[in-house]
């Protein structure tokens, strides 16, 4: 019975931090001024990664394919994006699941929070330059490359057709994947205790 009751509260959990994440995925996102419009910061990972030190990387997992499942229907990237956001998210919150899991001190939970957030970073640079960036080229600019240039260009100085991959990447994608973990892990690190406490009575 003991057991059975653990499984429940554990599903319950998973459930909630899922429902939660799918919420601020669909509304809690916005644009930034410093960055291309079709790089907008949301915190959906925020639930994700808070399951992942609470529960165990299989369930933060779980929180991220579940959000991206829910968010199918309205797919206006034609699951483009959601494909980008499942890799880039599991890369992010599943590693610190991993780490903490072993070592349940802050130093585990920074250290896997700093893994975490390379591997995430690097799935985003490589999904934006060769997946994300050539459909958004068909999708938005009718398969115009120069059109991307265009706006891209006022947020990575020099940019051109021939450079455009590491001017891209090193202007552009590294520096708003950067802000994208700073921010969820800060969030993350000034809800968890709050929310593991009130996670605890159930």
């Amino acid at each position: 019975m003991s057991q059975k009751r653990i499984d429940v509260s554990r599903i319950a959990k998973t459930a909630i931090f899922s429902a939660l994440s799918f919420v601020l995925y669909m509304y809690a996102k916005f644009p930034l001024p410093i960055f291309p419009f079709f790089l907008e910061l949301h915190f959906s990972q925020v639930p994700a990664l808070i399951a992942s030190f609470l529960l165990g990387p299989l369930d933060a997992a779980i929180v991220i394919a579940v959000k991206i499942l829910l968010k199918l229907p309205f797919s206006a990237t034609v699951y483009v994006g959601e494909m980008s956001d499942l890799f880039i998210g599991l890369a992010f919150v599943v590693p610190p699941g991993i780490i903490y899991k072993r070592k349940r001190t802050l130093k585990g939970a920074l250290a896997g929070l700093v893994a975490g957030s390379a591997l995430s970073i690097l799935m985003a640079v490589f999904f934006n330059i060769y997946v994300a960036i050539p459909f958004y080229v068909e999708l938005f600019f009718g398969g115009d490359f120069d059109e991307i240039i265009s706006t891209c260009r006022p947020f990575a100085p020099g940019l051109n057709r021939e450079n455009f991959k590491m001017l891209y990447s090193l202007y552009i994608a590294l520096p708003f994947n950067l802000l994208r973990c700073a921010v969820t892990g800060i969030i993350t690190f000034l809800l968890y205790k709050r929310i593991s406490k009130i996670f605890s009575k159930f």
